[in-house]
């Protein structure tokens, strides 16, 4: 009798569990050339996890890219060439690829519409010291910002309209951004899409090289 009652309230537990609903409020914003990031996970109104990432500030001379390069003297370029077989393997290993994404994207889509999307507030200020060149960045801005936001609609629910501003900052060299996001989903939901995406991952195509040993052994 003892184990009926316990596994009677762990079932009940785990069917609530099931059917809690998870917010998520994320806040991102890059002023006065620092980043900032911020997250919260709410249950019940109970803040179950916070997350602040520290101020990282962009210096005068931004991100500097090192490129390497090699002489044509001192490096020697091998070419292989592929045989007909390898080449239908390689054709036969891309068809597999595409249909698995196409599973995998049929099995996705209908779970990630069980996301709701709450409040998405996104406000752009942009400038640069040539007006000409700052109104065309700005349409270019407002054209990204429509397209995600487009996509994004056709994935997961939207129960209200984003709210998105963009600014042009004439004479100026200015750029500000701040997105404020927050979406629920039942922790149900997300344990089934994990799971399923980790049954998608295990039936993903082999290598090449693993589907050549695994030949040759049998």
């Amino acid at each position: 009798m003892t184990w009926l009652i316990i596994t009677f309230i762990v079932c009940v537990i785990l069917i609530c569990v099931w059917f809690v609903r998870m917010k998520i409020d994320l806040y991102y914003a890059y002023l006065h050339k620092e980043q900032k990031l911020k997250m919260k996970v709410t249950i019940f109104s109970f803040t179950i996890y916070s997350y602040t990432v520290p101020s990282v500030k962009v210096g005068e001379d931004g991100v500097v890219m090192k490129e390497q390069t090699k002489s044509t003297t001192s490096t020697k370029r091998k070419k292989k060439r592929l045989s007909l077989m390898e080449f239908f393997q390689h054709f036969q290993q891309t068809q597999e690829w595409i249909s698995y994404l196409i599973r995998l994207h049929v099995s996705v889509h209908p779970m990630l519409k069980n996301i709701k999307v709450h409040n998405v507030q996104w406000n752009t200020e942009f400038g640069l010291h040539d007006a000409a060149y700052t109104a065309q960045a700005t349409g270019y801005i407002w054209s990204i910002k429509g397209t995600l936001f487009g996509l994004l609609s056709q994935y997961v629910t939207m129960k209200k309209l984003p709210v998105l501003a963009v600014a042009p900052m004439y004479q100026k060299n200015v750029a500000h951004t701040e997105l404020t996001c927050m979406f629920s989903f039942r922790v149900g939901h997300a344990i089934y899409a994990g799971i399923t995406v980790l049954r998608h991952w295990r039936q993903r195509p082999r290598p090449l090289q693993q589907q050549n040993v695994q030949a040759k052994q049998t």
